[in-house]
Parts: C-alpha cells; structure tokens; sequence
C-alpha cells in the first residue's frame, strides 16, 4: 500500500490552507458573484514504481500545486484528468450570506486503477489534514464539478 507523505510539503501546504481559512471576504464585484471563490489546489506526485519492483517502502507526496481567486471555472480548469487532486475553498454561502469552506476530491478518469485504489485513503488523510470544511464534494470527470453543482451543495448543506 502506498501511503500519502503530507509532511514533505507540510510548511506549504499548512501555509495555503491558512491562508484560504484566514482570507478576508472579497469586497467589489467579486463580493455579488455567487460562484466567486479563494483556493489551494494540491496534487499528489505518485511514486514512480515498474511493474517489477516492490511497493514497499514507497509512498506519494501531497504537495501545493497553486493558489488563487476568481470565479469557480477558474478552479474547475486546475483539475487533470489523469491526476488525484484536491482542493481547499472558501465561497459565499448563497442562503445565509456566510463564508463556508469546502473540501474537493478529485480522482480523475484517466489515473490507473492501480492508483485509483489510493484515493479513498489519500481522501481521508486530507480530510484530516485540511480540516474545518463545511461541504466535501468528489469528483472524477468535469461533468461531476462545475461552478453551479460546488454552490449549490453549499446552499443545500446550509438549509433555506
């Protein structure tokens, strides 16, 4: 089993979760945009492992890939099809104007099955890690996350 090393990478990946949890509410036109959001998207470096070698003693290492704000589809277009990743947001809570923070898993259509396996324990580990969301949402394909299903899982999790 491959375990997911989250200390490697632990400065910069506790930076960006805190940042995302301390960032200010957007003020200006971001603040009326209902799919405007602040980020940390990270993915996860596989081992690199042929078919001939042990697993053992080989782990994949959760590291920042970027940062940012904008609108939702701005997030969306950081996810790969062949890569597990994850995200760390904050939006505006359509029901009761409120910041909520939520947690994005993604194991895209095209990761090995091998790798696929890995998800669900790489999924928790993170949970663990980047704690404090209010919503966590899975994802495999860009049919499965879009700007309107991220809000609306939010309002549904808020009641009316």
């Amino acid at each position: 089993m491959t375990s997911l090393n989250l200390s490697t990478n632990g400065p910069s990946i506790s930076n960006s979760y805190n940042k995302i949890v301390n960032a200010p509410a957007p003020t200006g036109p971001a603040a009326n945009s209902p799919t405007y959001g602040q980020w940390a998207v990270y993915t996860v470096q596989a081992p690199l492992v042929s078919a001939f070698q042990s697993e053992s003693g080989k782990e994949s290492v959760l590291k920042v890939q970027t940062t940012g704000e904008g609108e939702l589809v701005d997030l969306i277009e950081e996810f790969s099809d062949g890569r597990i990743q994850f995200a760390f947001l904050k939006v505006k809570d359509s029901n009761s104007g409120l910041p909520k923070n939520v947690l994005i898993g993604w194991c895209g259509e095209g990761v090995p099955e091998r790798t696929k396996g890995y998800f669900t324990s790489h999924l928790n580990a993170v949970s663990k890690l980047l704690h404090g969301y209010h919503v966590q949402v899975t994802a495999r394909s860009d049919r499965d996350l879009t700007p309107d299903t991220i809000v609306q899982k939010v309002a549904d999790a808020s009641g009316s």
